[in-house]
């Protein structure tokens, strides 16, 4: 959808445009969809931190995932999943399909496998 959309072309300008190193994402627990995206997206699982985030009064734990520029690079990053490669895919012409298709032929002729999950619950 368009979370998948705005985040490859965020990497993307990450790592093509402002040669950054690395990506951090810390995400709240609880937030599937985002780990779910994270872990789509090649991001490793580095971290869990119990009471980190103050949000209306309450803590929050989060979880903390990076992204080196050296596995984006080799096209590490897992293959977008169906659904969402879909529907970006049928924006013809959009930047959307066309990154999400690099991104797969990426992985493929790198030989990547998905990674597991290094999240423990």
């Amino acid at each position: 959808g368009y979370m998948s959309e705005a985040a490859a072309r965020v990497l993307e300008f990450a790592f093509e445009v402002l040669a950054l190193n690395r990506v951090e994402l810390r995400i709240m627990e609880g937030n599937g969809r985002s780990e779910r995206l994270a872990e789509r997206l090649g991001f490793s699982h580095e971290g869990r931190h119990e009471q980190a985030l103050l949000v209306k009064g309450a803590y929050r734990t989060v979880h903390s995932y990076a992204l080196m520029a050296r596995d984006y690079r080799k096209g590490c990053a897992r293959e977008p999943d169906g659904a969402a490669y879909s529907a970006c895919a049928r924006q013809s012409g959009g930047i959307c399909g066309r990154m999400l298709q690099r991104l797969a032929l990426r992985s493929r002729e790198a030989g990547c496998a998905a990674r597991p999950s290094t999240r423990r619950a």
